[in-house]
Formats: C-alpha cells, sequence, structure tokens
C-alpha cells in the first residue's frame, strides 16, 4: 500500500460517512490514465459491512478533467440507476469515495474467448445499454460543451512536438496532412450535428467502463432493474471526460470498442448511418493521437 493511499485512508474520520472504524485496504483496480483505484472494506455504525471504492485522482497532462462537472454528472445518472453513488468527495477534488457495484465488465463479456454469453444474450446487452445511454441523453444539467476538434488539436500539438525532430520528413508530412484532414472532418461533424442538439454524454466509452451489474438481470432487455435490488442492468463507471457532446459519438465509441456493424447501431440507437460513420472516424482517430500523444509525454501514466 503506498504512502499516498495509506495517507487518505487515515483520513477516514472526516468523511463522516457512519464509518465505526479505519477501512482496511483489500486490493487494487484497473485504473486510467487519470485515476488509480481501490477498493476498501468498511465497517459502519450500525454493524453493517460495506465495500467502496477509492479512487485517486491523477495529473492528465494531455486532459485536465474538471472534477465538479464530472461530479453533477455522476450523480445525475446515479439518480436514474446507472452510475455508482459518489458517497464522498475531497474537497480539492484529489479523490473520492464510491459504492462499489458487483459485476462484469462489458470488455470480458464481449472480447474475452471464455465469455459465457451467447449471441442472444450480447444483444439483449446492446439494447439495454442503448437505452441507458438514450435516458442519459435526455438529461438537463448545467455543464459545459465538450469540443472534440480541441482534443484533436491538442493532442496533435503534442504528438508533434515530440517526433517532429525524430521523424522522417516525407513521413511527418503524411502525418500532418492526415491531422489537418481530420480536423476538418472533426470540425464539419461539430457544425452538422452539433449546435443546437448537445445532450450530456460520456466521451469515453471503452468496454472497461461499461459494467453488467449481475449477469441474472439478462431477462431485463429493457433496463427495467432487477426485480429482487431494483438495480438496472447496465451501469457506466468513469465520468472524467463527460460532457455536453454529440449524441452519436456516444453510440460510435460502443460501435468501435464492441466491434458492432454500424447498420445494427444505427438501427438500435435511431441515428442515421452517415453520421455514425463519421463520428467513428474521429473517434478512432481521437483514440489513436490520445494514446500516443500520451505515451510520449507521460509513458508512466499510459495504462
Amino acid at each position: 500500500m503506498t504512502n499516498s493511499l495509506e495517507n487518505i485512508i487515515e483520513q477516514w474520520p472526516q468523511w463522516n460517512i457512519g464509518l465505526k472504524s479505519k477501512p482496511i485496504f483489500d486490493h487494487e483496480l484497473f485504473g486510467s490514465s487519470s485515476n488509480t483505484s481501490f477498493i476498501l472494506n468498511c465497517s459502519l455504525n450500525n454493524g453493517m459491512q460495506l465495500r467502496l471504492v477509492l479512487r485517486i485522482h491523477k495529473d492528465n497532462p494531455i486532459f485536465q478533467a474538471d472534477r465538479q462537472q464530472e461530479y453533477t454528472i455522476q450523480q445525475a445518472v446515479n439518480d436514474m440507476g446507472a452510475a455508482p453513488e459518489i458517497i464522498y468527495q475531497h474537497p480539492d477534488g484529489h479523490y473520492r469515495l464510491c459504492e462499489y457495484i458487483e459485476g462484469e465488465s462489458f470488455e470480458h463479456i464481449f472480447t474475452c474467448s471464455n465469455s459465457q454469453y451467447s449471441t442472444d444474450e450480447k444483444a439483449q446487452l446492446i439494447k439495454a445499454l442503448f437505452l441507458t445511454l438514450k435516458n442519459i441523453h435526455q438529461l438537463k444539467l448545467p455543464i459545459a460543451d465538450f469540443s472534440y476538434s480541441n482534443c484533436i488539436q491538442n493532442y496533435g500539438r503534442i504528438l508533434f512536438s515530440h517526433i517532429e525532430s525524430q521523424t522522417a520528413e516525407q513521413a511527418l508530412s503524411v502525418m500532418q496532412q492526415r491531422q489537418t484532414k481530420m480536423l476538418a472532418i472533426c470540425k464539419g461533424y461539430e457544425n452538422q450535428y452539433g449546435v443546437n442538439t448537445r445532450v450530456p454524454c460520456h466521451i469515453d466509452l471503452n468496454a472497461n467502463n461499461i459494467l453488467l451489474a449481475s449477469s441474472a438481470l439478462l431477462a431485463n432487455p429493457d433496463n427495467q432493474g432487477d426485480p429482487k435490488t431494483g438495480r438496472p442492468c447496465i451501469m457506466i463507471l468513469d465520468w472524467e471526460f463527460a460532457g455536453n457532446g454529440i449524441a452519436s459519438m456516444d453510440f460510435a465509441a460502443i460501435a468501435s470498442e464492441l466491434q458492432l456493424d454500424i447498420t445494427q447501431v444505427s438501427m438500435y440507437s435511431g441515428i442515421g448511418q452517415k453520421e455514425l460513420n463519421c463520428a467513428q472516424q474521429i473517434y478512432q482517430y481521437t483514440c489513436e493521437i490520445y494514446n500516443r500523444a500520451l505515451a510520449l509525454e507521460s509513458p508512466s501514466l499510459l495504462i
């Protein structure tokens, strides 16, 4: 256990969440370039046991998360039952405590060779996920617009600052032309589809951020929840990139991450294939240059 983690756990009396004693570190969870997460076992004053996720935020050198906006969005999505509840957030945003959700990631369900889910069951999960996203996109929240083109510009600037002196002139020219082309496509996409139709979006829907809370919920494809617990099928984690975005980009991200056919995504989302194809092209390029820029700017943060 690191000194930072130990120091944070020692602050438990300040959390005022009804703990009887100091939480016990259990294990580290899958992290990201912007945070590291741990499971804590907690004893409550009422005698019950509770597991919490302690997430310690890291400085990401190429993307600065707005922790207050993240908090606002995640709590709103929690209110509709599709994100973990934030139990405590440190005043300076350095770390937070969230409820622990038992479940299985879509990364394992859809991409692992030993997944036990049938094709029909996976189709039910996709329908439930898309319904959840549609409900999230209907929320009305006082949050800032997310600029996809600004991300491409920023990631590209960082990337080229590292490789310009080390890359052959012809290869560099090809890369710069591609950057210019993709930036123009992105600005056109934002102008055509995002001027008056902004909605709360997750932005970072990789498969590890989507959780099936219980395999028993496959009988509830409409995501109405488990009759025993009331917990919906789909939980969405890690809202640090979230903002007012364009709905098709969230759906295009899922198409890319889960290798779904755009025709199927269009049918489930109600968004045209032309818009989704454009969004998917932008999403894939943005992920590519983000990972390359982060690897060069701060290799230790790339997970």
